[in-house]
């Protein structure tokens, strides 16, 4: 499964334009723990728990009833070695759909691991139907091989816990491509899906809705299994597949309005919806001066801060909250400032969708706009869902 890196930070809920806007670091950016290739390997806290969760699954009831014989601390290192193995080979899984992303000169923010497994978070969406092909076929490739490939070890080891750990391995691979491949957005099968749909049509927001369509309905689908499973059976693990479905079906229509967002934001300039700043304050100026001054007397939340050297960062209506307010006149703006850092920097000629997709990896709050040289606006959030408001509400699905 993979994302574009967008839809954890603008998340349109409904096409009348009520937008809420969810920082990156809240949902899907976690503990990063190393590369590979160069991409950033994360790991969210969710995925801690679940982590714990099948471990204990498969030490207590898997190794735990087949393998009795086996002293109980074999079972619980036996559960731990499978489970690394499993989330090892959902990492490799992701890498696959970001080789062939890279090949189709898409950049990959980052892998991420969480609750739901693992997805790969792209900066830009496919330009062709068959680029989106290859891409979601990839990682259901890979799993079936994996699968393939640790059932034939299992079949030829000598050893009967190397055979049962890679038994596992084998099973669980096998399910999580035949998962994927489900035609419903966003797995990987509602990818292939939008791929087919978006090559017969030639029209890539008729493709995305019938994913998304696709995928909400294989969402509700679940969340009713899970209700009978556990109102009529008794089992416990309904809750589990109602959980699932909530997700899947929250995650189908957000892929379907982050089209509209991109469709909506792309084309449209900086300068077109930035707020524009022609004051500075200095950065000796203190805190106090700068809420009576500035903040009281103006709509702007922020102001770029200048000291001798030129511009050296940014003060926010929030960073003066967390000064106490008997420390405001002893205390200077270049004490609170938040330095321009290049990630968090556009030129004026960009678009918006640009901006939108700094705030979605590195920028939670403000990205600064360039001219020249000189800082001449910056973008926020509230920049960004006031246009696509607007734009929803003159029903414009397109940048014009």
């Amino acid at each position: 499964m993979w994302a574009q890196s967008n839809e954890s930070v603008c998340q349109v809920y409904n096409e009348l334009g009520y937008i809420n806007m969810v920082p990156a670091g809240e949902f899907i950016m976690g503990i990063r723990i190393g590369r590979v290739f160069g991409i950033p390997i994360e790991i969210d806290y969710s995925w801690l728990l679940i982590f714990a969760l099948f471990a204990y699954t498969v030490s207590a009831g898997h190794f735990g009833i087949y393998y009795p014989q086996l002293p109980r601390v074999y079972h619980f290192g036996l559960g731990i070695l499978t489970t690394l193995l499993f989330f090892a080979s959902l990492v490799a899984h992701e890498l696959a759909h970001s080789y062939f992303a890279r090949r189709s000169g898409i950049p990959i923010a980052g892998i991420t691991l969480f609750i739901f497994g693992g997805v790969a978070r792209m900066k830009a969406e496919p330009e062709k139907p068959s680029d989106e092909l290859v891409m979601a076929l990839a990682g259901p490739v890979f799993s079936f091989a994996a699968a393939i490939t640790a059932w034939i070890i299992s079949m030829l080891s000598p050893w009967m816990i190397v055979s049962a750990v890679f038994a596992y391995v084998a099973a669980a691979n096998a399910i999580v491509a035949t998962f994927n491949l489900i035609p419903g957005f966003p797995l990987d099968g509602g990818r292939v899906f939008r791929a087919i749909i978006w090559s017969l049509t030639r029209d890539l927001k008729l493709a995305t809705r019938a994913a998304s369509i696709s995928g909400q309905m294989f969402g509700w689908g679940l969340i009713a299994l899970g209700f009978f499973a556990l109102v009529l059976g008794g089992s416990l693990s309904g809750v589990w597949f109602m959980f699932i479905g909530w997700f899947l079906n929250n995650a189908a229509q957000s892929s379907y309005h982050q089209l509209l967002m991109r469709r909506a934001l792309e084309g449209v300039g900086v300068t077109e919806v930035m707020t524009p700043i022609t004051e500075m304050v200095d950065a000796r100026t203190s805190v106090g001066d700068l809420v009576r001054e500035r903040f009281l007397r103006t709509h702007a939340d922020s102001y770029p801060v200048v000291s001798d050297t030129g511009a050296t960062g940014i003060v926010r209506i929030e960073d003066v909250r967390n000064i106490p307010h008997d420390k405001w006149s002893t205390t200077a703006v270049g004490e609170i400032t938040k330095p321009i850092t290049k990630e968090c920097s556009i030129s004026s000629d960009a678009d918006a969708w640009a901006a939108a997709s700094m705030l979605s990896d590195t920028c939670p709050s403000k990205v600064v706009v360039y001219d020249d040289g000189s800082v001449v606006g910056t973008i926020g959030q509230e920049n960004l869902a006031r246009l696509l408001r607007t734009r929803a509400q003159l029903d414009i699905d397109e940048a014009a």
